[in-house]
């Protein structure tokens, strides 16, 4: 299993082959980011230029619902 700065630079590095071709000069960073509760996690950031506004991907592990319970 990496660690998870080695899962970070992977996702980076691979994460527009994923995304539509209109993606493929986009810049790609991990930022932290300050939620409202005051937790900081780190987000994916897809920025193109020609945009002002970008998405945002939370890279925390979330549970995962099974049999209706966390």
């Amino acid at each position: 299993m990496k660690n998870k700065k080695e899962f970070f630079d992977y996702v980076m590095k691979n994460v527009k082959m994923y995304l539509p071709p209109s993606f493929e000069d986009a810049q790609v960073f991990i930022e932290v980011k300050e939620k409202e509760n005051g937790r900081k996690v780190p987000v994916l950031l897809v920025m193109r230029q020609e945009e002002t506004s970008l998405p945002c991907f939370v890279t925390t592990e979330f549970p995962v619902r099974t049999a209706g319970r966390f």
